[in-house]
């Protein structure tokens, strides 16, 4: 795979300082103890220490994205990830943004600032699962990103057809869950917790059954 820092790459490394900046500067606007989770009704329930929630996700963020960026460079089929890797950038923006959004939303919510969070946040999930569901149909088998199962990893027909099916399910669900932050809590959380849950299981069980359909073509008589 190239090396290179793709437009996306450079356009998550200027999100990722302007979050750690804007993080740092947050420090003199935040009590002692800062919210940290919030529950299914949008009351906190969890709580960070001033230094954790001015470090904590930014550099949870950088690190998982550098992550997300070289693992695939040690994949077997490597070569079939290039053939889709400028889309695999911009779903890394994607998640970089995700996760700036949320540190913006918690650190307005420890600075006092009245922040609805179950909408925030089921609005910022919707967003980044369509991203999902943009990312899944480009993508060709490997294994390291995807939807990697037995059979998926097996076979590049069954692969490309669970990802397109795979796409539409989790644009569904996109759909769903940023209707569901109109709704009153516990809704949202419901519908983002089941949605995602039912998601999976609909698509593996596709998944499977097209497996067992091709294999017992004509083109595959075993």
């Amino acid at each position: 795979m190239n090396l290179r820092l793709s437009r996306y790459d450079w356009l998550s490394v200027v999100v990722l300082v302007v979050t750690a900046l804007a993080s740092a500067a947050a420090w003199n606007f935040l009590p002692a103890v800062v919210p940290a989770h919030w529950g299914v009704n949008g009351q906190p329930d969890g709580w960070w220490s001033r230094t954790a929630a001015v470090l904590f996700l930014p550099l949870f963020t950088a690190g998982l994205a550098i992550l997300l960026a070289f693992v695939p460079r040690f994949d077997p089929l490597r070569v079939n990830i290039a053939v889709f890797a400028n889309a695999y950038a911009r779903f890394r923006l994607a998640f970089v943004l995700f996760m700036a959004f949320l540190q913006a939303a918690t650190l307005l919510a420890g600075a006092g600032v009245a922040v609805p969070m179950v909408p925030v946040i089921s609005v910022a999930m919707a967003a980044l699962l369509w991203e999902v569901a943009w990312l899944l149909p480009q993508t060709r088998r490997n294994y390291s990103i995807g939807l990697r199962l037995p059979w998926t990893l097996e076979s590049d027909a069954v692969w490309e057809t669970t990802h397109h099916f795979g796409g539409l399910v989790f644009r569904w669900l996109a759909g769903a869950i940023a209707l569901s932050a109109c709704l009153p809590a516990p809704v949202p959380f419901l519908v983002m917790m089941f949605g995602i849950l039912i998601a999976i299981t609909v698509i593996v069980v596709f998944s499977y059954r097209e497996y067992r359909r091709q294999n017992r073509s004509p083109q595959n008589p075993t």
